[in-house]
């Protein structure tokens, strides 16, 4: 039997079959195995040509780049879709800056009904401005608006896409200016007199009263007063000292409706009573509310253990303000509310606890109020000192 030539330096047998080896800045590194000893020598030689010129790379590290390569690829297939559900839950899982179920919906919303159908199965890297500028003209087309809330979503979308480097997103194709909507309410109608908020809750369905006044004197958010239930109301029979504490927010919005965690931190709060105010509470409780420490202050007819929902409560204060402030939103009430402290003298601290507030720039709006229904009673008490002999 004819004995094996002697082998190049740097191959080897190896159960069968021929390993290449090369050493590279004084380490040995394993190039492969081959079946057949001419593949071996081009390995080899390849493999030495790439060591003088200097490019040679490890095989573990040539994997590794491999590997990073796959999956740079594979980010960039990353759809819209895709995208879209991982935002999502996300958002919905944030601990450090919950969205409310309204904010959630409104996203599921934008991306179910205007933006999935459109861009949903393009690539994150392929959406182009252009999409996102045709997909806006569609929706101003389909809602005759500005389109603006389905423009904070994609904004919000993209941006968040690239600061978690989806798909290998690194600038976003959303750039909308948003605009404020171009419609506008009557200033006034964000403005009640004490007697417009009694005539408000007047036209309230009995049983629903209270919402309107605990809106429009105390300035409590609509979520807010759904999540009062029997406990939140403390010493109400020394109606000088009794208060309510704002524990937690009914979300209507929720799947399904529950209790959860108020707006803020700050939102959670403990408010005084006006003392008058007390014998309607308690009348309310007495006629509307079921015994029970977690009753909701205001029940729904269907299920007493829960709140009214809040359909019924805004269908009811649409009917209740015509006639007497037919623009005006519930959630007004509660700027009247705080207007009318400011105006009594409270500090921006005051406003602040007393609105549950975090932000004190959106506190001092109520004080900025305050000082220009001064100045319209100053002015008017201008125009009758000019018109008699007093001013002189």
């Amino acid at each position: 039997m004819a004995k094996e030539k002697k082998l190049p330096v740097g191959i080897s047998r190896y159960r069968g079959a021929y390993r290449v080896r090369i050493t590279y800045e004084g380490r040995q590194y394993h190039v492969g195995e081959y079946h057949n000893l001419t593949l071996a020598k081009e390995a080899l030689n390849v493999a030495w040509s790439q060591k003088i010129q200097g490019t040679f790379i490890p095989p573990l590290e040539r994997r590794k780049l491999i590997k990073a390569a796959q999956e740079e690829e594979r980010k960039k297939n990353f759809t819209v879709n895709q995208w879209a559900d991982i935002w999502l839950e996300a958002l919905e899982t944030d601990k450090k800056h919950p969205r409310t179920p309204g904010t959630l919906a409104t996203y599921r919303s934008a991306l179910r009904v205007h933006i999935l159908p459109q861009i949903g199965h393009l690539n994150l890297t392929d959406v182009t401005p252009q999409d996102i500028e045709n997909l806006m003209d569609s929706v101003r087309e389909k809602t005759g608006g500005n389109g603006a809330n389905i423009a904070r979503t994609l904004r919000s979308l993209f941006n968040t896409a690239i600061a978690r480097n989806a798909g290998a997103l690194r600038e976003s194709p959303v750039e909308l200016e948003i605009k404020k909507s171009k419609r506008k309410r009557n200033e006034r109608q964000r403005d009640a007199t004490p007697a417009e908020v009694a005539a408000l809750a007047d036209a309230m369905p009995p049983r629903l009263r209270i919402a309107v006044l605990l809106a429009g004197w105390l300035g409590l958010r609509q979520g807010e007063i759904l999540g009062l239930q029997r406990k939140h109301l403390h010493e109400l029979d020394t109606p000088e000292n009794a208060w309510l504490e704002v524990e937690h927010q009914w979300l209507s919005q929720a799947k399904p409706p529950r209790y959860g965690p108020t707006k803020t931190e700050e939102s959670q709060r403990e408010m005084s009573i006006p003392a008058s105010f007390v014998p309607v509470i308690k009348n309310h409780l007495a006629e509307f509310v079921p015994a029970g420490f977690e009753t909701p202050l205001i029940p729904s007819t269907q299920n007493p253990r829960k709140p009214v929902s809040q359909t019924t409560l805004d269908r009811e204060w649409r009917k209740a303000r015509e006639g007497i402030k037919p623009q005006m939103r519930f959630h007004d009430l509660r700027s009247v509310a705080l207007t009318n402290y400011a105006q009594l003298g409270a500090t921006l601290k005051d406003l602040m606890e007393l609105a549950g507030h975090s932000d004190h720039n959106v506190a001092m709006v109520y004080q900025e109020s305050a000082k220009r229904r001064q100045r319209q009673l100053a002015d008017k008490l201008d125009t009758v000192m000019t018109s008699t002999d007093n001013s002189k």
